[in-house]
């Protein structure tokens, strides 16, 4: 399976493969797990000469931006108790703009 995508990327290159990259971590991290694109592309990433520490940086940012918004809303769930409301009352916090006050 790996060979056959690095196949179908090799062409891109070096940043057509980390623009792809970014795209599609954005996508996939709003609707399912990243481990098995992980695992699948980081071969790929250092066969293009990519460092492990910039595909790694560029993965983790891609996937907390993924994971924010809904349907999943991952983060949201982390977030509410550290901020001190219920995952319900966010649109409500956003609607009245309370929600960036963290003073209240």
């Amino acid at each position: 399976m790996a060979m056959k995508l690095q196949n179908l990327v090799e062409p891109l290159g070096y940043f057509g493969f980390l623009l792809a990259i970014n795209v599609i971590f954005l996508v996939v991290g709003t609707f399912m797990d990243q481990n098995p694109v992980i695992l699948i592309l980081a071969p790929i990433a250092t066969n293009l000469g990519i460092e492990p520490i910039h595909f790694g940086v560029v993965v983790i940012t891609n996937l907390v931006i993924g994971l924010i918004p809904p349907p999943m809303g991952q983060v949201l769930f982390v977030v509410a108790p550290i901020v001190g409301i219920t995952f319900e009352n966010y649109p409500l916090r956003i609607k009245n703009d309370q929600f960036w006050n963290f003073s209240s």
